[in-house]
């Protein structure tokens, strides 16, 4: 998380086996890429040219033997207007690093959208009694 973070993509890639796996699942569509160097590469493609970069929020946390990571970032790649992007990601440690990498991405959203109504309300109805 945190050379991505600092948008250091040649130790981003030191972090994941040489035959990585990943998923995305992006609003364009599902797409694979295998190899730490080209993993690594669509993270740059992503992030290493935005002009402004900021890290809204972060997380980590273990689910079974898999680790949930989240991020969110502001960023511009343009240079004048700020977008908002939301990632997912379910990995798979192993002794070389970073197998397995599943991931959800919101895509880049214009920042006065992604924060506007923000919040989604979910109700999960009650069981029916015997």
């Amino acid at each position: 998380m945190d050379h991505l973070k600092a948008r250091n993509f040649e130790q981003l890639a030191d972090t994941l086996a040489p035959d990585a796996v990943a998923r995305f699942l992006l609003p364009r569509g599902a797409q694979e890429t295998a190899g730490a160097d080209a993993i690594a590469h669509r993270f740059e493609g992503w992030f290493g040219g935005a002009t402004s970069f900021v890290v809204l929020s972060t997380g980590n946390e273990p689910v079974g033997g898999r680790s949930l990571l989240h991020w969110r970032f502001s960023l511009s790649r343009d240079g004048r207007s700020t977008e908002v992007i939301d990632q997912v990601a379910f990995v798979d440690m192993g002794p070389d690093g970073i197998y397995r990498l599943d991931l959800l991405c919101s895509g880049f959203l214009p920042a006065a959208e992604a924060t506007a109504g923000a919040a989604l309300a979910c109700s999960v109805p009650k069981a029916a009694s015997a």
